[in-house]
């Protein structure tokens, strides 16, 4: 038996309904039916694809490590372009995308390139590619690479 009783408390007053004022969140006005809102993202939301290359056989550690890095160096690349808020308030989306070889990476980061999308590249010690992560509207990040399938 524990020495110490626990007092308890009276149950706290409800609020008075004219000071509780429940408001949906404006991105919800939409799919509830309010009145109109002005989306401020008119595209799809802001995705981070991180790409890790399945050639090298690294440990599971590894490719942790590899992909965190990848993960902080485009965000620190977003925030200098300032695109980090827009991506914070947009859910913050990422996935993690197996790549073959360098080869794919290096198209991948070609088209990413091309279609102006944050870009960063993960080297190792002995300046291999490891990883490569891709920050944009989710419409543009799903062309460059749609076609990679989930780690």
């Amino acid at each position: 038996m524990w020495p110490f009783r626990r007092k308890r408390l009276p149950p706290a007053a409800a609020p008075a309904l004219a000071e509780v004022s429940v408001r949906p969140h404006p991105s919800r006005l939409l799919r509830m039916g309010g009145r109109r809102h002005r989306s401020p993202y008119p595209s799809t939301p802001p995705k981070m694809v991180i790409l890790v290359r399945t050639d090298l056989n690294m440990t599971t550690g590894k490719i942790a490590a590899q992909a965190s890095h990848a993960a902080v160096r485009l965000y620190q690349t977003a925030c200098k372009l300032g695109a980090c808020n827009r991506w914070n308030n947009g859910g913050q989306r990422k996935l993690v995308l197996r790549v073959g070889g360098e080869k794919q990476m290096d198209d991948v980061v070609r088209r990413a390139r091309e279609r102006k999308l944050a870009v960063a590249v993960v080297r190792d010690e002995a300046q291999v590619k490891t990883a490569v992560s891709v920050l944009g509207e989710g419409r543009t990040v799903n062309e460059v690479t749609g076609h990679l399938k989930l780690f």
